[in-house]
């Protein structure tokens, strides 16, 4: 009898067992980068997930449930990008993080009619206003807004362009062209527009046709070896020309790799969190210092492909906290639209204007490189009043 009552005893507590258990993780998709030509950028982009991923969990998961980022490789590649997304599309999830670049996130564009929603990592895609796609980062048009203001500021008026012709440097010569339109920039002129295949191996002829021009500075819309190339060319040609590029070169492994070709006027539109979080309102003083704690307990000093995936995350992780993991894409694209006063290390976020980012060119200064410290330092404030 004693034994049967100890078996009846186990057996009743086996639900007591089973409901004391954690609970099972929530995996949370991405499609990222991991390797091909984008991979510096994918592979910081993982790494702010790892260092996010802690953050969730200690503050309680998803309703309870730790969140487990399942992060799956892009290999830089705008067909392979496609196929994952249509897989994790069919696993009913409400939102995906990524993919990296703006190819990427243009390839899958077209597949999103209906959800998931895609949290693209690029700032060079302009997602259509209620679209399911939402993009992260101030965005190319700030930037080049940004660039031209500081030039600006300098008393540097006559402008020159270097831009590859791949998708990065057509939408460079777009948005240039529309921040000088403003009426801000009326007294700021376009002097040469040049190009060059991210494939070349020079840029003397467009370098030596910009110097005719009588530029008084220039703007290379490259990012990472084509970047190098254009740097190189500056170097060997001994053009001492200033030079702003996009936040897509704010890397520091970059500056260490073309640190014997690097201008001494060289300029680059970064993010708001890589100006002085001192001088910030305390809420989004309190998203930055977490973030950079965060790197320092993983060991990484973050630069923007480290950023570029925190506050669109920040953002997803809201949505699912309010609807839950169950939520059909389109309650996590409505929550998002009307999100509005939500902080992140960009800034206050409101996405009811439509452009599906919920930021403007505050969220943009301009950095440079300080090679002995090995970081990059503001040399405007957020919006680009220059310090």
């Amino acid at each position: 009898m004693r034994s049967l009552a100890v078996a009846i005893i186990a057996a009743l507590a086996l639900p007591l067992a089973a409901s004391a258990q954690a609970p099972a993780p929530y995996e949370m998709y991405a499609i990222l980068d991991l390797t091909g030509p984008a991979a510096f950028v994918g592979k910081a982009e993982a790494q702010s997930l790892e260092a996010m991923e802690s953050i969730v969990n200690r503050s309680g998961g998803i309703r309870g449930r730790p969140v487990h980022f399942v992060v799956q490789d892009g290999q830089s590649n705008p067909v392979t990008i496609v196929q994952l997304f249509n897989e994790i599309a069919a696993k009913n999830i409400p939102i995906v993080i990524g993919p990296s670049i703006g190819a990427d996130c243009l390839a899958v564009l077209p597949l999103i009619g209906n959800g998931p929603v895609s949290y693209c990592l690029s700032n060079a895609v302009h997602p259509p206003a209620n679209s399911y796609m939402f993009s992260a980062l101030a965005s190319s048009s700030d930037l080049a807004v940004q660039a031209i203001r500081y030039y600006r500021s300098q008393g540097w008026t006559r402008i020159a362009t270097l831009n590859t012709t791949d998708a990065s440097g057509k939408d460079g010569d777009t948005v240039i062209a529309a921040a000088l339109a403003l009426p801000e920039n009326k007294n700021v002129q376009l002097v040469a527009a040049e190009h060059f295949n991210p494939s070349d191996i020079s840029v003397a002829a467009q370098l030596t046709r910009i110097k005719a021009a009588g530029a008084q500075a220039l703007i290379g819309w490259a990012t990472g070896s084509p970047f190098g190339t254009l740097l190189r060319g500056l170097s060997d040609g001994g053009y001492d020309l200033p030079v702003i590029t996009h936040a897509g070169n704010v890397s520091t492994a970059e500056m260490e790799q073309f640190a014997a070709f690097l201008p001494q006027r060289l300029f680059l539109v970064g993010y708001r969190f890589l100006g002085d979080s001192g001088k910030e309102p305390p809420a989004i003083r309190n998203v930055q210092t977490q973030f950079r704690a965060a790197f320092r307990t993983i060991g990484i000093t973050p630069d923007v492909a480290s950023g570029s995936a925190w506050d669109g995350t920040l953002v997803a992780i809201a949505a699912l906290r309010a609807l839950g993991t169950n939520a059909a894409p389109r309650a996590v694209r409505d929550y998002i639209e009307n999100l509005h006063d939500f902080a992140g290390i960009d800034g206050l976020m409101d996405f009811r204007g439509g452009n599906q980012r919920g930021l403007t060119s505050d969220a943009a200064l301009i950095v440079r490189w300080d090679a002995p410290r090995k970081e990059f330092v503001a040399v405007t404030a957020p919006g680009g009043k220059p310090l």
